[in-house]
C-alpha cells in the first residue's frame, strides 16, 4: 500500500505541544490540552522518501520539561522528561545524523534517526535515558535532563555546529513546569471598507 500523507498524519504518535508565552503548569491539566494545536504534527517518514537539508537556526529546541512528575506518559507508562524540537523553517527538514546532548563537551551524545519534521511543526523526544531511535516508535535520548539546571543542545550533522542550545546553562527547573522559547504569533484580519457600519 502506498505511503500517503493523510495516513501518516492520522497515525502520527507525537502531536506537538504548542509552545506558549508562559510556562505550562500541570502538564496533564485542561490548560495543556487547550494548548495542543492539532495543526502541528510530526511526520516520521522513511529516509528514502525525502531528505531535505536544514538551514542554520531553522530547527530549535522550543521547549522542554526537566522534572515531569505528573505530565506526559511515554509508551512504557513512565513520566519521562521531554524535549520538543521545532522546525521554524518553511520546508520539511531531515534530522538524520543530528544530535541532542546535555554535555557541552560531548556534542554527539545522542543521534537522531532519519526522521523528517514538516515546516512549522515539532516532534517530541523523551529525555529518559532509554536510548531509543527507531523511526516507527517514540524517540528517547540516552540521557536525562537535570532538574538542577544544565546544558541542552541541538547539534547539526557535522557534530560541531550548534543549531540551538540553552547555554549558558538553563536555570533550576520546577516540577511539571516546561521551559522554553516564547513563540509569538500574529493574526491579521482584513475587513473591506464598506463592511464597517
Amino acid at each position: 500500500m502506498p505511503y500517503s500523507l493523510d495516513r501518516a498524519l492520522r497515525s502520527c504518535k507525537f502531536p506537538a505541544l504548542k509552545t506558549s508565552f508562559f510556562p505550562i503548569f500541570g502538564s496533564v491539566s485542561p490548560l495543556l490540552l487547550l494548548r495542543v494545536n492539532l495543526k502541528f504534527f510530526s511526520l516520521l517518514l522513511p529516509l528514502p522518501l525525502l531528505v531535505i537539508e536544514a538551514g542554520a537556526q531553522e530547527v530549535i529546541i522550543s521547549e522542554f520539561m526537566a522534572s515531569n512528575q505528573s505530565g506526559l506518559l511515554d509508551e512504557d507508562g513512565d513520566r519521562s522528561d521531554w524535549i520538543e524540537i521545532y522546525n521554524t523553517g518553511g520546508a520539511p527538514t531531515s534530522l538524520l545524523g543530528w544530535f541532542l546532548t546535555d554535555d557541552a563537551g560531548n556534542l554527539t551524545k545522542w543521534e537522531f534517526p532519519g526522521i523528517i519534521i514538516l515546516a512549522e511543526t515539532a516532534i517530541l523526544v523523551y529525555a529518559s535515558g532509554k536510548d531509543r531511535s527507531q523511526i516507527d516508535s517514540e524517540l528517547h535520548t540516552n540521557f536525562k535532563l537535570s532538574k538542577g539546571g544544565g546544558y541542552l543542545g541541538l547539534i547539526q550533522r557535522d557534530g560541531k555546529t550548534i543549531s540551538h542550545a540553552y547555554d549558558p546553562e538553563y536555570p533550576v527547573q520546577l516540577s511539571d513546569v516546561s521551559y522554553g522559547i516564547s513563540m509569538n504569533t500574529e493574526r491579521t484580519v482584513f475587513v473591506a471598507n464598506d463592511s464597517l457600519g
